[in-house]
């Protein structure tokens, strides 16, 4: 862009141009770090963070080392992603992880951390289990998951804090040994949104229960 300034007197005649000059800008400011990172360890790592609130956010990189201290390669992130959660199918219960944030000029951020971390430690063979859901809070949808030591008929549902029910994931329908994922859209049995609060779902399978916590945050 080209640009000019005039000086105005207090008379309209008389008044003084700058002479004429261009200028240009350069975006070198990074996006901010990416926050709330937690990672859970499982079968599979399950890796989830904020959403960036950067205008020019463009997407974030994930880097994986050995040792708490590693050392990145912004050229060799092990994944890019624009969601703010990402599942790992090769990490380890000894991977560590970082996260960073890329603005649509290639500035990258600082890198994060995890906040928290939890394991699913009491995941055995021959053992079924309820996972946490993935995230949590969550809005406006989150996937609930579960390991099953044997096929069964599953019944997954939510549940509001007073014990009412609210959305019937799965009625009975047959599982097979292994893990599974169910989405939940924070949707009720009616189609309708649900309100901003904290609900329970339920596992059900051949004996076997299980009841987790969740928040739905508008």
């Amino acid at each position: 862009s080209v640009f000019m300034i005039r000086a105005m007197t207090g008379s309209q005649y008389d008044f003084y141009d700058s002479a004429p000059d261009s200028g240009y800008s350069v975006d070198n400011l990074a996006p901010n770090e990416p926050a709330g990172f937690m990672v859970a360890y499982g079968p599979i790592n399950s890796l989830t963070w904020e959403p960036a609130d950067d205008p020019d956010f463009r997407y974030f990189k994930i880097y994986r080392g050995n040792q708490p201290d590693f050392e990145i390669d912004p050229a060799q992130p092990v994944a890019t992603t624009a969601d703010p959660q990402w599942l790992d199918q090769d990490g380890q219960y000894d991977s560590y992880y970082l996260i960073s944030s890329v603005d649509f000029a290639g500035n990258e951020s600082a890198t994060a951390a995890p906040a928290s971390t939890t394991a699913v430690d009491d995941l055995q063979v021959g053992k079924s289990i309820l996972l946490g859901n993935v995230p949590n809070p969550f809005n406006p949808q989150t996937t609930i998951s579960f390991e099953l030591a044997h096929e069964g008929a599953a019944h997954l549902a939510v549940f509001d804090v007073s014990g009412r029910l609210v959305r019937t994931l799965l009625a009975g329908e047959i599982r097979t040994a292994g893990r599974h994922d169910q989405l939940w859209n924070g949707l009720d049995d009616s189609g309708k949104s649900v309100a901003t609060g904290v609900y329970f779902y339920h596992l059900k399978v051949d004996g076997f229960e299980q009841t987790r916590r969740m928040a739905l945050i508008k």
